[in-house]
């Protein structure tokens, strides 16, 4: 497995409280990464850091720029008039726009169709598979999603989680934040508990492998 992401002596303030101290954590391709915690944890805050969209100290050594993000659902305005289809084709950014790329990752999702619906027109659930769809546009080397399960329905969960095994074994390096579940136990090849005084992370092994 190669090397995706290597995080070291990550430190973070907000709102000029320091929030993370020193972390490090690594990401190697075909694995499955999650951060866990409460509200104000810090998963986001993590994820925006590595992606490079908040200031921090320290090093983030992205190993390579094919990323895939699918942030907090409910930070995004949906009432600008655009279409399904039409949002899904603004994740390509390093590539030339393909509506051939497009219809295949519709029909992957399973929401073929919604492509011609407004975006205020769609479910929770809805919209976070079309969130799904636009952050997998270019085949991403490293897949970021924010609580990717939350205020969604069983049916489309299953989905979602689908998709992410699937991509996973492809050889897809995926970093996901989530509360605490079955699916973080059974599947993470790593879960990093964030939140209290001492968090670290483990992974199936049992091994330290330190924290903030």
């Amino acid at each position: 497995m190669s090397l995706v992401l290597d995080v070291h002596n990550l430190t973070v303030f907000r709102n000029n409280k320091k929030v993370f101290d020193n972390f490090n954590f690594q990401i190697h391709s075909g694995t499955l990464v999650t951060l866990t915690g409460s509200n104000g944890s810090g998963k986001s805050t993590l994820i925006k850091s590595i992606l490079g969209l908040i200031p921090f100290s320290g090093h983030v050594h992205l190993h390579t720029n094919e990323i895939g993000y699918l942030p907090q659902s409910h930070l995004i305005d949906r009432s600008f008039p655009v279409t399904v289809k039409e949002f899904i084709s603004f994740g390509f950014r390093n590539k030339k726009k393909d509506d051939a790329i497009v219809d295949s990752i519709l029909k992957e999702i399973a929401i073929t169709h919604l492509q011609n619906q407004l975006l205020s027109d769609l479910s929770q659930g809805e919209f976070q598979k079309v969130l799904l769809a636009r952050s997998l546009v270019e085949n991403p080397k490293l897949l970021v999603l924010d609580e990717p399960f939350s205020n969604i329905d069983e049916k489309a969960a299953e989905v979602l989680k689908d998709n992410l095994l699937k991509r996973k074994n492809a050889g897809t390096a995926i970093l996901l934040s989530i509360h605490d579940s079955k699916f973080v136990k059974s599947y993470s090849d790593q879960i990093i508990p964030l939140g209290g005084d001492n968090s670290h992370f483990v992974d199936h092994c049992m091994h330290d492998h330190g924290g903030n």
